[in-house]
């Protein structure tokens, strides 16, 4: 946990950590476009809407212009979400897509877009009995793998997903590394998003630094990796001051990260490091760390 520290209040009456200089705040929009973020960030965003912004910020086609979708294929997407790749998949060629996520509020999304031949499935990934094997022609599975944990799990998975392939067929896994390592920001707080990680990992329930290992993954798992490719992300990754949107998801996304919070002895420490960060996201000086990794990869 992280303790109290000599602090300095910023317009909001909050303590960030990162002190961001004088001359750096007049050249940027940094203290109007928080404000609106926090402003924004009160009204309820419907799922759809969060989607959509995020698909606009993902380096997709760089990707799926690598993936063989030939006319007339089967395509398993895996932790489909709200269907957009999906819908992708088909305006590409594919004859069917079937979806499966365990998430009924964003299949339900999906199921609205009333796609001709998209199939949906509410399911644990783990179990997909009512799936043929061998009946694929390709899987698709973006920003899933990390959930499980450890990697020997993640393996696992990976060669049970691979018995639904056709002997030809191919997988694609998007997944990112080191999601919260941006600057410019405190040693005291990479340390805690760190802690962090590490319990999330030892806890089963995410790998933070699941994006670099999907090619020892694959390899173990029996396919033959094809692509391995890093995707430019307007959101995730980067140099340089972020959108007033992408500052609003961020925030979003600290919302719902209540694990966190609980790093943190306190939920005014918690909102000092979540405004210390929105902030170095607006900076000149801002660099991102994470990666978002793509692989391409056959089954024989």
């Amino acid at each position: 946990m992280i303790g109290r520290t000599q602090q300095t209040k910023d317009f909001t009456g909050k303590t960030p950590s990162t002190n961001i200089r004088k001359h750096e705040r007049s050249k940027l929009q940094n203290w109007n476009d928080l404000f609106f973020a926090q402003r924004y960030c009160r009204l309820v965003m419907s799922l759809e809407e969060q989607y959509r912004r995020q698909y606009q910020w993902r380096d997709w086609k760089n990707v799926l212009d690598r993936c063989p979708i030939v006319s007339g294929s089967r395509i398993l997407d895996l932790g489909c979400a709200v269907g957009d790749i999906s819908e992708e998949i088909l305006r590409r060629g594919a004859h069917e897509v079937v979806g499966v996520d365990g998430n009924a509020s964003l299949l339900e999304i999906a199921r609205s877009k009333c796609l001709e031949g998209l199939t949906l499935i509410e399911s644990d990934l783990n179990t997909l009995e009512m799936l043929d094997k061998q009946s694929f022609d390709g899987i698709w599975c973006s920003f899933t793998i990390a959930y499980f944990t450890p990697a020997s799990k993640a393996s696992e998975i990976l060669q049970y997903w691979k018995t639904f392939l056709k002997p030809t067929g191919w997988i694609c896994l998007v997944e990112m590394s080191d999601l919260l390592n941006h600057d410019p920001m405190s040693q005291e707080h990479h340390e805690v998003i760190e802690n962090f990680y590490e319990d999330a990992y030892e806890g089963g329930r995410y790998d933070f630094k699941a994006g670099g290992k999907l090619r020892s993954l694959l390899q173990e798992s029996g396919f033959n990796v094809i692509e391995d490719l890093i995707l430019k992300d307007d959101e995730l990754s980067g140099t340089g001051p972020v959108s007033s949107d992408v500052v609003v998801a961020w925030q979003q996304r600290f919302r719902r990260m209540g694990k966190l919070q609980d790093m943190f002895s306190s939920k005014d420490l918690y909102e000092q490091f979540v405004q210390s960060f929105l902030l170095s996201l607006q900076s000149l000086d801002h660099i991102s760390h994470c990666v978002v990794h793509a692989l391409l990869a056959s089954s024989s």
